[in-house]
């Protein structure tokens, strides 16, 4: 099979299609390609048309355009690690927290268990006075019970 041939257009449907081309490159929607394609047409004839028409393709245009979506990455990245600090600063805030409490209850726990040892030395000094002394009187055992305490605190 072999393949139809296309159609030739007039004079005046070719300057229509090229007017048609140059308001859409005026227009500056499109891209050279989607506006080809839109014609039916190539590149290079767009392109040429383009030259023709003197418009200049938009390159700066694009250099504009990535340099504001680097921009825009740079500060979403920037935000990004702001939000990262926060939340470190956070973390560690809660963390020295948590610990100054646990220090808190470690240093009461040790002092509660250090009376309790002690009151409990002291009853065991107690009895062990009364076991090998039991004649000692009442004042010199009250004495020496004052000053074990007084040692040990």
């Amino acid at each position: 099979m072999v393949a139809a041939r296309k159609k030739k257009l007039t004079k005046a449907e070719r300057e229509k299609r090229e007017k048609a081309i140059i308001a859409d490159l005026k227009a500056g929607k499109l891209s050279y390609r989607a506006i080809a394609k839109k014609h039916g047409v190539s590149l290079p004839t767009v392109n040429a048309k383009a030259r023709k028409a003197g418009i200049r393709r938009r390159k700066a245009a694009k250099v504009a355009t990535r340099k504001v979506a680097a921009r825009a990455r740079k500060v979403a990245a920037k935000a990004t690690r702001r939000k990262m600090a926060r939340r470190k600063v956070a973390r560690k805030a809660t963390t020295r927290a948590a610990k100054k409490v646990t220090r808190k209850a470690v240093r009461r726990a040790a002092a509660a268990r250090t009376t309790r040892s002690m009151e409990k030395f002291q009853e065991q000094f107690r009895a062990l006075l009364l076991n090998y002394y039991p004649n000692m009187s009442l004042r010199t055992f009250e004495k020496i019970s004052k000053m074990i305490a007084k040692a040990i605190k």
